[in-house]
Order: structure tokens, then sequence, then C-alpha cells
């Protein structure tokens, strides 16, 4: 375990933030990246996005400290950015709605459908 006096500050916040470049693995030794806004692999696959989360993981353990990244979606409407995926409305709709199981299901169809292409955490999950 590498204790946190032993790192650099630019390696406590790196491992503190969640940036959104492939290059910001190593810069900072992040701790987290996240996908979001459109940012996806090419061919836009279940498959490609999981080859494109190991290729993460293993920007990491090429790092000093070898820390594994926690890797995350944007699934504010559903893991959208796959092709496939399910399109939710913005959580306000549907708690507009007023209707728990319905935002249960969509909650569980968007934790599915994240899980699909190796995520491993969510933000902004799509349940209200």
């Amino acid at each position: 375990m590498v204790r946190a006096e032993h790192r650099t500050a630019a390696a406590r916040f790196g491992q503190r933030n969640a940036l959104k470049s492939q290059g910001d693995i190593a810069t900072y030794d992040l701790g987290s990246l996240l996908s979001g806004g459109g940012s996806v692999p090419t061919p836009n696959t279940p498959e490609a996005w999981a080859k494109t989360v190991d290729s993460y993981q293993l920007r990491a353990r090429a790092t000093r400290f070898q820390i594994p990244l926690i890797y995350g979606v944007d699934a504010v409407h559903g893991h959208n950015n796959v092709i496939g995926s399910t399109i939710m409305p913005h959580n306000i709709g549907i708690g507009a709605g007023r209707d728990p199981k319905l935002a249960e299901a969509t909650g569980a169809v968007t934790a599915s459908e994240s899980a699909r292409p190796a995520s491993r955490g969510t933000s902004r999950p799509a349940s209200a």
C-alpha cells in the first residue's frame, strides 16, 4: 500500500479527481476516469467499450503507484453513449411522473446497460 505522504501533490490530486482524458491517467496518477458527453470508442459497441476500459486500466497499472482506476460513465439519460442502449428521460421528468415503480425500473435498466461494457460505476444515473 502506498501511503499518502509518499505521493506528490499531483498524485494526491489525481487520486481525488475524475478527469476525462486517457492522457491524464499517467500525468496525474488518476484514481478515476469519467466518460461522458459523447466520448465514445470506435466502433461504438459494447466490445469496443470493454477494450477501451481495459486499455485505461493497463495505463493506470503502468503508473508509478499501479493503483487500479475507478472508471465510470455519465448515465444521466441511461448509458446512451453505447449504440443500442435505452435513452431515458431526464431525472426531473421521471420524478414529475410520480411513479416510484417506473423510477426504479429506469434505474434498473440503466444499471444493467451500464454494466455490459465493463463500466465500474455511473455518474448521475437516471433514477428520481
